[in-house]
């Protein structure tokens, strides 16, 4: 009986584990938006999947493009209050997801809009373009 319950701790330890180390596509786009709220654009770059990793100039380019354009068009209105993940859908092959998000303005003004997401090295990433 003591390794019977052993056993099953064991098993709900192992699970507790996986529960916390795995992200959903709804997580990780929480994260991503998070981190362009704040202005973190290496992180939010970071959430992006490429089929190679970009190299610290790709990269860069890619920060001030965000900082320099999206913020840009942020700031007209109001700047980027926050981004809210409404639901996601996961495929059957649990490998790609759409994440359906709103997100919030200074100005009060709330836009709808969809992120493609994939699984990419265990990590749900944003998919842009035709990756």
């Amino acid at each position: 009986m003591k390794k019977v319950i052993k056993g099953l701790f064991v098993l709900a330890v192992m699970a507790l584990f996986a529960a916390c180390s795995s992200s959903s596509p709804k997580d990780a786009m929480e994260k991503y938006g998070k981190d362009l709220c704040k202005g973190n654009y290496e992180a939010y770059v970071d959430g992006i999947a490429s089929k190679k990793a970009l190299s610290a100039e790709e990269k860069a380019q890619f920060v001030a493009l965000i900082k320099d354009k999206a913020s840009a068009e942020y700031e007209k209105k109001g700047g980027l209050k926050d981004i809210k993940v409404i639901k996601e859908d996961i495929a059957a092959g649990d490998t790609t997801a759409v994440v359906y998000y709103e997100v919030h303005f200074g100005d009060g003004t709330v836009e709808d809009g969809d992120q493609p997401m994939v699984l990419s090295d265990g990590k749900w990433k944003m998919k842009m373009g035709n990756k």
